[in-house]
């Protein structure tokens, strides 16, 4: 196997190059799919999405990352929120305010238990972690109060050919140079 290394890029018109050193290049990309679904137990303590997270070890300590990708999530009833999370600490969430809970994205109001719906709330963020370890990104989610909150599938599940459907979740990590 061979390996291309280069820190410039010399354009076809041959008169300019450019440096992939500089800020702003997409070095790498990491990508997970989650295509199973998942039951977050009732109660409004936030629980891990499983199978759903991407890990990179930086290779500079200015490099951010942009996550993009969306989870499909549902609840009993009511409001489900869901926060990403890197290395297990809740980033691009709201500022703090009195008791509000603090979120990356909320499921579309159920006025009842009977939801026929499942709501893509969009992960899109630009993180600068400062370091060189590890960094995992996940997400966590829960349900206001209590009852259920699913990832991937409507609460009422219905075996419909048309009605609910089954859905993917995707999360992709760019490393950008910075």
């Amino acid at each position: 196997m061979s390996t291309l290394r280069t820190s410039k890029i010399l354009p076809l018109d041959g008169e300019s190059t450019v440096d992939i050193q500089s800020s702003g290049f997409v070095l790498r990309c990491f990508s997970t799919t989650k295509t199973d679904v998942q039951t977050l137990d009732g109660g409004t303590t936030f629980q891990a999405i499983e199978n759903f997270s991407v890990s990179i070890d930086p290779l500079k300590a200015s490099n951010k990352f942009l996550i993009i990708g969306h989870l499909h999530f549902a609840t009993q009833g009511f409001l489900g929120h869901v926060q990403l999370l890197r290395n297990g600490t809740a980033i691009c969430i709201g500022d703090a305010a009195s008791n509000r809970v603090r979120v990356t994205g909320t499921t579309t109001y159920a006025a009842t238990d009977d939801n026929y719906y499942c709501t893509a709330i969009p992960l899109n963020f630009l993180d600068s972690p400062n370091t060189t370890g590890t960094v995992t990104y996940s997400c966590q989610g829960n349900f206001y109060t209590s009852g259920n909150s699913y990832v991937n599938r409507t609460h009422s599940d219905r075996d419909y050919s048309f009605y609910e459907a089954r859905y993917s979740s995707t999360m992709t990590v760019m490393e950008i140079s910075g």
